[in-house]
């Protein structure tokens, strides 16, 4: 993961992954067959933790309220930007920084988007559209665009611009 952030894909080498784990070139191809694999190995590593308490909070969906549980999902969120930050010391390849984040987004959109029925069917919250999936990019990729947004420095705003974001689609009010 570090040659990936730190060089990019297209400079990462396989002899430099396996030269960094002090392996051989034949070990590598035992367990990977290309650097695609390995990448995409790496990029779900990254992911997993973030995935798995989100997927554990998806869990308590009937036992918590909807705003409730989005302010759990917002600490969660606030964590792995934290965890984020930290993988960034001196120079970092963009590119992959933007396919990590991306990966993410796709990979707790399926997650996100069966919280949002569960609430749906319960009738905490209401869909400007039917499409639960649709509605699960829109708010994921709106909330990304505020988190990332370099002219709010300060986390407890961009929160509210979340919660603002969220009470207007979702016709709710979030817990302050």
């Amino acid at each position: 993961m570090k040659q990936f952030i730190d060089l990019g894909y297209e400079k990462t080498s396989i002899r430099s992954i396996v030269g960094g784990a002090n392996g051989e070139v034949g070990m590598f191809y035992h367990y990977f067959s290309s650097k695609e694999e390995i990448f995409n190995a790496v990029l779900q590593q990254y992911n997993a933790n973030f995935i798995e308490r989100l997927t554990a909070l998806a869990k308590e969906s009937n036992e918590r309220s909807f705003t409730n549980l989005m302010n759990l999902i917002l600490l969660e969120v606030d964590q792995a930007i934290t965890n984020y930050s930290n993988i960034q010391p001196g120079k970092v390849d963009t590119k992959m920084l933007i396919l990590l984040h991306h990966n993410a987004l796709l990979a707790i959109k399926p997650i996100f988007g069966k919280i949002l029925f569960v609430y749906i069917q319960k009738k905490e919250i209401t869909s400007p559209i039917e499409n639960t999936e649709a509605l699960a990019d829109f708010l994921l990729f709106g909330m990304s665009a505020i988190l990332h947004d370099s002219q709010i420095d300060d986390n407890n705003t961009k929160t509210e611009s979340i919660k603002a974001l969220f009470n207007q689609v979702l016709s709710i009010r979030l817990e302050e």
